[in-house]
């Protein structure tokens, strides 16, 4: 479900652009999960569209060292500016 982190990182997969990098919901209903899981099925299914899902989640970069390093970047500027 979209929400907290999930919704940060999880971009839903567009096969028509390619873009994307999984898979969410919003509502928070059961009807609503499963459709999700209809739409993930039916995309593995497409091997081309579901390798580009695959390649754009292994390319994504959400590691702590990243953020840190945002961080860091944020913490001079306030330095600097203050």
């Amino acid at each position: 479900r979209a929400t907290g982190g999930l919704q940060d990182t999880i971009t839903p997969f567009n096969p028509q652009t390619g873009k994307g990098n999984g898979f969410t919901f919003t509502e928070y209903k059961p009807k609503a999960f499963f459709a999700s899981i209809l739409n993930a099925v039916d995309l593995y299914h497409n091997t081309a569209s579901w390798k580009k899902l695959q390649n754009n989640a292994l390319r994504e970069d959400h590691s702590w060292e990243r953020s840190a390093c945002s961080y860091l970047d944020l913490y001079h500027s306030i330095l600097k500016t203050g």
